[in-house]
């Protein structure tokens, strides 16, 4: 698409390791653009897509369309610790100018391609140069390649070549820049669609007031008109406030107060009860249909970027208020419904039925198939609908007629050799079917639909088998009897069925032609691959071949049999029967597939080759054993049993022999390396208690205990595990009852820390714990370690609880440390200062008191409780 090749050198510099993680070899900045085309894109490429649909929207013929890149490229490699080149590349302020925008509104973001694909070309020391292949983000992360370990970059400025080859537009980019160019034709049908209507209203201003019918039609074409705007969300989508190359806003404005007055008539018609008459009824049904008629017969006339907005216009919108209006429209006529009069919803349903008629008479398929839909959106609102008995049929046939106008325009093109123009027109016919959906009536009748389409599909299918395509052939004629809904009595089904056995017939001829190939290169290993790949196509598709197709098989399966038979008799009497093994299976499964009641000596050949295999693996699996790697040792075993089975050797009493040797060899192995392991946790034990480390202690006894009963034919020596577990147990139990207790403390339970707290000091002297080098535990300590305000609290209320005041006391300095306001700590102050008041205190206990507290204002609330409990004592 485009190609650049840029000549820049490079700018060195170095960190010391201080600085960086690794060394720096080369960092510089390539300044650089190209120019996309669609030279280099194929036909069903994003990038040909987006560019043709640019091209055809902008006026400008696609082979001269032009979009110009700039921006920059930064390139930096870095060497670490190890020796490795890392190259790092990412874009840097980039902008496009040429055609970056469609009818008027700026796309460029929908013009970035994702990535770049293209070379750079690297120096080392000795000048020889090295090319590396780079797809760069045009967003996101950097680009990151690990150079080639030999490639010794210097510091000395060399140059670099950078060649940007291609862009490459992802399937996202397409779907997003459609959807946006659809809407930007969207924005200026619609534009003319609101001229027309705001100069139709302008006509009428000068007449008189409009009658009933008109009025009615008159909401239901501006309502319309304004809810297809809605849903379509232009001036949110294209930003109009910054960009309304045509005054839309201003239009849309006009319309939505149009809809305003046209509902204020449309009730007040609705009040008068003016012409309410079979007359009025007809008229008003009539001009209903006629409305998108109007449109479609608008449509053919307008180019084709204006023309889908009108088409659209020509489809009832399913809005709520538009039911609503039907219905009060049907209320304001259906007064005669008592004289066998039609229903007004059951006349626009035949209105729109008769001009479907009218446009499939005309080969106007499209303008059928609308008024078939609209006829089909009445009778979804109102139950009471008699359905037509030609709708069927019509819509069926229009359907038809219009997938098959695009299909003879694709055969014309295909035997013309203009291939890409046969694809687009092929796949506009199945287009249309996914848009129209299943053909009414084709489930209810069960009789086979689209004649001309499966006709012609018959004659493009003629075509491909002509040309050997006999993959798009058997996708082609798959999704023709799809659409038919075929049966075996229709005739077109069997010449579907016919060609279908061809194409097939062709796929299987290309497999044997292929598998000829492999035999003739010696490729035995590729051969027999695509042997088993065309044995099960012709299993998966049987009903299509004779038995002929097995002898094709046959006569390819006797020469790889030959093959890999030989070859793996060469390896045995080499002494290599692992290798001969392989061939020896290959060869196997080619003869019980293909050359079933073939007499040869293969399978002792492969008793003699595995026997000796397997052999190996129970020797590797002793001597993982003997090392005491048990897992590596029981996992061999497995393998070897497998191997037995598989090699369908289960009854050689040799190797079950070995087997049962190794398999008392692994349990008696195992049970001495327990009772090792039990030896060696317990001394680490031991030692970890010495060292002070009990909670690792704790691990290493709970894993020698697990250990004990982890082997039922295992009876190790319980002595030393047990005595330990019960020697520790009470300082294990202590150090939990401290971890709970901290536990508690980060979960904010803090008198349930401190009452627990508050019995770890008999625990402590139960189990002489201090013989472990094991504190005594010190709730000062530990609240002066915590500095947790509203644990010291709990501390206190604890106390309190149990009128220990004094000992309280003591810990009310360590609140006011903790540094909490004084009103913060007024609940415990209080509390205290209460007790303590009541208290019949001696001497040294007040002393203690005003040790504590002294004329500091901070304990207030501790001071005035005590005042008052004293006074009121």
């Amino acid at each position: 698409m485009w190609r650049n090749i840029l000549f820049v050198f490079i700018l060195p510099a170095f960190f010391s390791g201080s600085q960086l993680a690794g060394q720096e070899i080369v960092r510089t900045v390539i300044h650089t653009g190209y120019t996309i085309t669609t030279k280099m894109s194929t036909a069903d490429s994003p990038a040909r897509k987006i560019l043709g649909s640019l091209a055809m929207n902008n006026g400008i013929n696609i082979y001269h369309l032009k979009i110009r890149w700039q921006g920059s490229v930064f390139i930096h490699i870095e060497k670490d610790s190890s020796g490795l080149q890392t190259l790092r590349l990412k874009i840097l302020n980039q902008q496009l100018s040429g055609t970056t925008s469609l009818r008027g509104f700026p796309i460029d973001s929908l013009l970035l391609p994702p990535l770049l694909s293209g070379t750079l070309k690297l120096f080392d020391a000795t000048g020889k140069s090295i090319l590396l292949p780079l797809e760069l983000r045009t967003s996101g992360e950097p680009t990151l390649i690990n150079l080639p370990a030999a490639l010794r970059l210097t510091p000395e400025p060399e140059q670099l070549e950078l060649t940007i080859k291609q862009a490459n537009y992802s399937l996202l980019s397409e779907e997003g820049f459609m959807k946006t160019a659809t809407l930007v034709n969207l924005y200026f049908a619609y534009n003319k669609i609101l001229n027309e209507l705001i100069a139709a209203r302008d006509s009428r201003a000068t007449t008189k007031t409009p009658d009933a019918v008109a009025t009615f039609l008159a909401w239901h074409h501006i309502s319309r008109v304004n809810a297809y705007i809605r849903q379509h969300g232009f001036s949110a989508k294209l930003h109009l406030e910054k960009n309304d190359p045509l005054g839309f806003l201003k239009r849309h404005s006009i319309a939505l107060r149009m809809e305003k007055r046209a509902a204020t008539l449309f009730h007040q018609a609705i009040k008068s009860g003016r012409e309410k008459s079979p007359s009025g009824q007809e008229k008003y049904c009539r001009g209903y249909a006629q409305l998108s008629q109007k449109y479609l017969n608008r449509a053919r006339n307008l180019q084709p970027y204006l023309s889908g907005g009108f088409e659209e216009m020509a489809g009832i919108n399913p809005t709520t208020e538009e039911k609503m209006k039907l219905a009060e429209v049907t209320a304001y006529y259906d007064v005669w419904e008592q004289f066998n009069k039609a229903s007004t919803p059951q006349l626009i349903y035949q209105q729109f039925i008769r001009l479907a008629q009218g446009a499939f008479d005309k080969n106007q398929y499209v303008a059928a198939l609308q008024m078939l839909q609209n006829a089909s959106q009445i009778e979804t609102w109102f139950a009471q609908i008699i359905p037509s008995a030609s709708r069927a049929g019509l819509y069926n046939q229009s359907l038809d007629g219009l997938m098959s106008s695009y299909l003879k325009v694709s055969r014309i093109a295909y035997k013309s050799g203009k291939f890409e123009m046969a694809d687009t027109y092929y796949h506009k016919a199945l287009e249309v079917f996914g848009h129209y959906g299943m053909p009414l009536g084709a489930n209810m009748t069960g009789d086979p639909v689209f004649l001309h389409f499966t006709k012609l599909q018959i004659e493009i299918a003629k075509d491909l088998l002509a040309d050997s395509q006999w993959l798009k052939t058997l996708v082609l004629l798959q999704r023709t009897g799809e659409i038919r809904n075929c049966h075996e009595t229709d005739s077109l089904c069997r010449q579907i069925d016919s060609l279908t056995s061809l194409a097939h017939k062709g796929v299987f001829a290309k497999k044997m032609q292929a598998i000829d190939e492999l035999i003739s290169r010696k490729d035995f290993d590729s051969a027999t691959t695509a042997l088993m790949l065309a044995s099960e196509y012709r299993l998966r598709f049987q009903k299509y071949f004779s038995p002929n197709a097995n002898t094709q098989l046959e006569k390819r399966a006797n020469p790889i049999f030959l093959a890999c038979f030989q070859k793996g008799e060469e390896l045995l009497n080499s002494s290599q029967p692992d290798k001969a093994l392989s061939y020896f299976l290959k060869a196997r499964e080619v003869e019980k597939e293909y050359l079933p009641g073939r007499d040869t000596l293969l399978e002792t050949l492969l008793y003699n080759a595995t026997v000796p295999v397997i052999l190996g693996k129970i020797e590797s699996a002793r001597f993982e054993t003997w090392a005491y790697r048990m897992d590596k040792a029981d996992s061999l075993y497995h393998v070897a049993r497998q191997m037995q089975t598989n090699y369908r050797q289960q009854n050689n009493e040799e190797l079950n022999a070995a087997f049962e040797a190794l398999k008392v060899k692994m349990g008696q192995r195992e049970c001495v390396g327990i009772n090792y392991r039990l030896i060696s946790l317990n001394e680490l034990a031991v030692n970890a208690v010495r060292a002070g480390k009990f909670e690792k202690a704790e691990k290493l006894l709970q894993e020698s205990t697990r250990l004990l009963y982890s082997r039922e034919n295992c009876h190790p020596d319980s002595t030393e595990t047990l005595m330990l577990k019960k020697k520790y147990t009470g300082l294990f139990t202590y150090l939990n009852h401290f971890a709970e207790i901290d536990l508690a403390v980060r979960e904010s339970e803090f008198d349930t820390a401190i009452f627990r707290f508050a019995s770890l000091k008999s625990l402590y002297l139960q189990e002489n714990l201090s013989k472990f080098g094991v504190s005594k535990p010190s709730l000062d300590i530990y609240l002066g370690r915590k500095n947790n305000p509203e644990l010291t609290k709990a501390a206190i209320r604890f106390f309190v609880h149990k009128d220990e005041y004094m000992r309280a006391l003591c810990f009310l300095p360590l609140l006011k440390e903790q540094q909490p306001a004084a009103r913060d700590a007024r609940e415990v102050q209080q509390l205290l200062g209460n007790g303590i008041g009541q208290m019949d205190i001696n001497e040294e206990m007040e002393k203690q008191v005003q040790a504590c507290t002294g004329n500091d204002s901070w304990y207030i609330y501790f001071k005035l409780a005590r005042l008052r409990a004293k006074v009121l004592k």
